[in-house]
């Protein structure tokens, strides 16, 4: 589990590191900050999926999940995004951000998966029903949520002292509009 969850890790490192720009001081002092706070959010998921005692295969979804949920977060403020959605299967219809709002990526990612990981991770026989992230409740959801909560309000609060509150809170609403609908 704990070398999957680094391959993942380091597969969103190149990924993000895509979006470097010519200013590379800059740029990579953002991609560090960028790779913390996916670090976080896979170190959380690692951290539940162990706790949960998931088998390999509902793992290996749990994170293929979670990791396309932080690449599509970040894809609204990629220059080239790499990926072409259309090669996902069966993947709803997702909602589209502004263009003509500023959006924070690192917002975008809280708001996703603090949306997709207690779905992700919501018990098995709740699943795919109207009450998957409301009304369960188990020591190890709980937990999950705690979590999630600890995460997502931590860097709400970073992201609201570097980035314009509107922005921010846009942003947020915005991925969890996308977690919502990768959930579907």
């Amino acid at each position: 589990m704990r070398r999957l969850s680094l391959i993942l890790t380091f597969i969103l490192v190149l990924l993000m590191s895509t979006t470097l720009s010519a200013q590379a001081d800059l740029a990579l002092t953002r991609l560090d900050e960028d790779v913390d706070y996916a670090v976080q959010w896979m170190q959380l998921l690692y951290n539940r999926v162990e706790g949960e005692s998931r088998n390999v295969p509902q793992a290996a979804r749990i994170y293929a999940y979670a990791g396309v949920t932080l690449y599509l977060a970040l894809m609204p403020t990629m220059t080239q995004p790499v990926l072409d959605i259309a090669q996902l299967n069966d993947l709803p219809p997702l909602p589209e951000a502004d263009p003509a709002l500023d959006y924070d990526g690192l917002s975008i990612v809280n708001g996703a998966l603090s949306t997709v990981i207690p779905g992700l991770m919501a018990p098995l026989e709740n699943r795919g029903t109207i009450t998957t992230t409301n009304n369960f409740n188990t020591a190890e959801s709980n937990g999950t949520r705690r979590a999630v909560s600890a995460v997502s309000g931590r860097q709400y609060g970073e992201r609201r002292r570097e980035v314009d509150g509107a922005t921010v809170d846009r942003s947020v609403a915005y991925g969890e509009q996308l977690g919502q609908a990768i959930l579907e």
